[in-house]
Formats: structure tokens, C-alpha cells, sequence
């Protein structure tokens, strides 16, 4: 709702429009506030010192995250699981587990032992950005608003998922071809990933899966019980279906495992703007601009700076390979 309310707001020359317009499509009083109270340029989570706005803009994003854990591996985990440190901090990293000793009366304990590593938490920035039409923007309708922020959703959620797993899955990681397409091979495989992972009965596991893997399980009614096709639950433990995992592939990560850290958020957007109508923009004199003024339309963006990393060896593993209910 802001965000449609934002983008029309840039269509009418900006200032108290955007809280107008909400209004009249039936907005919040919340929503009307937050609009009111937005003097500055897109929807940031700084407020350029003024304090009041700083709290309501928070509020604002982490309600926008909250509709991106359906869709995003990384901020269901976030909103369940991960361990939550400040961005651009140094960690402790086990690759060594602690001891424990039993010794008898008057016996000299021995020491236990941690081999640690001190990686930084480096934040990357993950966008994206749409163009709507004039006539969407100012359409009312419960279905325009929903396009738009599906289609954001979309594209934010597989970008970043796709740079968590690269960010917490370098080798060694465990990693294994599947055992063949039967009930049972996928019994072996799901069993082969819990060995790796639940090491230690602790923590947040979560099953992520491309959607041929999801296909599959849920003709499994035995082993996939509570699975459908767009996700549901394995084994008692969420299950989630991603674009972001390549096909044939089932993973499992214990978020407790996994160090991860969320920065700026900002959604803007702009009808005066001119931009690269491209999926692969050039930087310099290459680049054809198309104005938004011009073409009666308004650009939106999506910002986020985040970042991961796993603070245990056993965080994640994965198999490939798998083609469960497959015909011969």
C-alpha cells in the first residue's frame, strides 16, 4: 500500500500526495501517517536525524521482509533461526568441536580445546528494480497493487537467495549424488543429509528444494507427509521450494549454523528518473536511457544490504542428482 502510494505520489509531483491518494483507496491511518511523515525522497529507513520517522520506516521494511520469508530461504531462516550479528563484525568460526572428559577422583582435568578462524561479516547489496506503467500505478485495484509487489518480491527473494548460498556454501560442503528415484533411495538420501547436518540435535533445520524435487517428494505420500509441490513440511521440518536451487537438488541447513546480518533497506521510486531498460546495463556512453517522464511511467527499487556466513563446517549439505518418481 505505501509503495503504490509512493509511486502515484511521484506521479503528482510528489509532497502530500502520496498520503492523499491512500486515503482515498482506502488505506490505514497507519499507512496515511507514515506517507505524512515521509518528507524525504523514497521509502528509507533514515530520516536524516529527524527521529520521529526512523522507528515507523522500520516498521514499514520489516513488515515488507515479513512477506518474503514465504518466498525467500534466507529470510525464513532470518525471521526464525539465524544467529543475528552486526554487518562488517569479525566471527568465530569452529572448525574444531570442543571436548568433554570424565576423569576419575583427584585426576587432573584435561584442557578442551576450540580451533577457531575470524572471518569478517561483509556486507553485499542485493537489487531490484521494476518499471510500471502509468495507468497501473493509478489503478486502484486490489490487483494492481498485488502485481506489483509480487513481481518485486519475486526478484528480490531469488536474488538473495541465490547469494546466500553461495556466501555459506563453500567447500567443503558436504555433497552427494543421489542413491536413484525409488521411496526408498529418497529415504536414503533425506537420511545421508541429516547425518551431515543434525550433528548435534540443536538448532533450526530447514529443507530447501528446486521445484522438481518438491514434484517428486509429494508423490511420496509416506516419506513427503505434509509436502506438496510448492513446499509444506519433511520429516516434521519446514520444507521450502526455491528458483534459486538448481534443479535437482535438495538441500538442508541448520540457520543456527549460519552467522547472518541485515543492513539498509530502502524502496524508492521515481517517474522523473531515466534508466537502462536492460537486464545487463552498461556503464558510460553504451547505455541507451529511456525517461520515465517521457514514456509515462514510474521506476521502482528495491535495496537491501545483507549478509552471511556459516560459522560451522556441518551448516549445510546437499544432494544432487535426483529424479525421485521419475519413470524408467
Amino acid at each position: 500500500m505505501i509503495a503504490k502510494a509512493k509511486m502515484m505520489a511521484e506521479l503528482n509531483g510528489g509532497g502530500d500526495f502520496g498520503a492523499t491518494a491512500a486515503r482515498g483507496f482506502g488505506a490505514s491511518d497507519r499507512v496515511v501517517t507514515l506517507l505524512q511523515k515521509a518528507i524525504i525522497p523514497g521509502l528509507h529507513t533514515h530520516d536524516n536525524g529527524t527521529g520521529d520517522a526512523l522507528a515507523d520506516w522500520r516498521i514499514s521494511a520489516n513488515a515488507w521482509f515479513s512477506t518474503l520469508r514465504t518466498t525467500s530461504v534466507f529470510f525464513r531462516l532470518w525471521d526464525s533461526g539465524l544467529r543475528r550479528v552486526p554487518l562488517r563484525t569479525h566471527l568465530g568460526v569452529t572448525t574444531m568441536n570442543a571436548t568433554g572428559w570424565i576423569v576419575g577422583e583427584g585426576q587432573p582435568i584435561p584442557l578442551s580445546t576450540i580451533t577457531l578462524s575470524s572471518p569478517e561479516l561483509t556486507p553485499v547489496k542485493a537489487c531490484a528494480m521494476l518499471v510500471a506503467s502509468d495507468e497501473l500505478i493509478r489503478s486502484s485495484s486490489t490487483e494492481a497493487l498485488n502485481t506489483i509487489n509480487a513481481e518485486l518480491r519475486i526478484a528480490v527473494s531469488t536474488v538473495v537467495d541465490q547469494k546466500f548460498w553461495e556466501l555459506i556454501m563453500p567447500s567443503p560442503t558436504f555433497a552427494d549424488a543421489s542413491s536413484g528415484n525409488t521411496e526408498a533411495n529418497a529415504r536414503d538420501d533425506v537420511k545421508a543429509l541429516l547425518a551431515a547436518v543434525n550433528t548435534t540435535g540443536a538448532g533450526y533445520l530447514v529443507w530447501a528444494m528446486s521445484p522438481d524435487v518438491a514434484n517428486g517428494l509429494s508423490l511420496f505420500p509416506d516419506l513427503g507427509e505434509g509436502m506438496t509441490p510448492q513446499g509444506g513440511e519433511l520429516l516434521g521440518l519446514p520444507a521450502m521450494v526455491s528458483n534459486a536451487i538448481p534443479a535437482g537438488t535438495l538441500r538442508l541447513v541448520n540457520g543456527a549454523a549460519v552467522a547472518a546480518g541485515l543492513g539498509d533497506f530502502s524502496l524508492d521510486s521515481s517517474g522523473q528518473a531515466s534508466i537502462q531498460m536492460n537486464d545487463t546495463p552498461s556503464l558510460g556512453a553504451d547505455g541507451v536511457l529511456t525517461s520515465m517522464w517521457q514514456t509515462n511511467s514510474v521506476a521502482m527499487k528495491a535495496v537491501i544490504d545483507f549478509a552471511a556466513r556459516r560459522t560451522r563446517t556441518d551448516a549445510v549439505a546437499q544432494i544432487t542428482g535426483i529424479g525421485w518418481g521419475e519413470v524408467a
